[in-house]
């Protein structure tokens, strides 16, 4: 997991590479400040004023399992951790309970992410228009992405 990464250097980086994959999830996911394609036909439901029924309830699964999977995606490579792993020894219970357990402490995980990359960062920020998507993320993410790989890649060489 990235928080393994000892030094000083490396937990900020980790840190930075954090908060830029909460905001690019948002994006990714389409949601109030990046949603662009909605916010141009705003009244008529934007890109999916030709779909009803059926084909509309697949375009909005598709959305909510791309949000699932965005998550897990930080919940793995930043939270990778379990209670088994820490209260295994001090708790004797059995395996298939522990398996429920870490799997419950996963679905925690899940919602704190997700309420922070996308309920939190929804209701603080207002939209944004095209330029200033295009300046965040190909501007400040970027670059805060890039400083943030300097400083583990650093971290790892000192």
């Amino acid at each position: 997991p990235v928080w393994n990464i000892m030094g000083p250097f490396g937990i900020i980086g980790a840190i930075i590479l954090l908060v830029v994959m909460i905001l690019v999830t948002t994006g990714e996911i389409t949601k109030v400040p990046f949603d662009i394609a909605e916010a141009e036909t705003e009244i008529a439901e934007g890109v999916f004023v030709e779909y009803s029924g059926r084909n509309l309830g697949l375009f909005y699964l598709a959305d909510a399992v791309k949000t699932v999977v965005m998550a897990s995606l930080i919940v793995a490579l930043f939270f990778p951790y379990n209670l088994s792993t820490y209260l295994g020894s001090s708790i004797h219970l059995p395996s298939i309970a522990w398996n429920a357990i870490d799997f419950l402490f996963y679905l925690l995980k899940l919602e704190i992410v997700i309420f922070f990359s996308m309920t939190f960062i929804r209701v603080s920020v207002a939209r944004f228009k095209v330029d200033q998507v295009v300046k965040v993320y190909w501007g400040y993410l970027t670059l805060a992405a890039l400083i943030a790989l300097v400083l583990i890649a650093l971290d790892i060489l000192l």
